[in-house]
């Protein structure tokens, strides 16, 4: 699973992807930047490369197919 590969993708990347996953049509709607929006954000596991040996295996688009996947699977159960 990707929990910190070290690569912060924008919102834009993460709204068509999930739109690509699921099918939605559509297009996304922008606004104003709202105080306090988190403009940029991303984890680093350096620590856990260095404690434990582990790296992300996952990308974040193969992550984000597993998610759906799951919620799919939650909604016909």
């Amino acid at each position: 699973c990707l929990i910190g590969s070290g690569v912060g993708p924008s919102t834009q990347t993460i709204w068509e992807t999930l739109a690509r996953l699921t099918g939605a049509g559509g297009a996304p709607v922008y606004a104003a930047a709202r105080p306090g929006d988190i403009q940029r954000l991303w984890l680093d596991s350096s620590h856990e490369r260095a404690i434990w040996g582990w790296t992300p295996r996952a990308s974040l688009e193969t992550g984000m197919a597993r998610t759906v996947e799951w919620f799919r699977g939650q909604a016909t159960a």
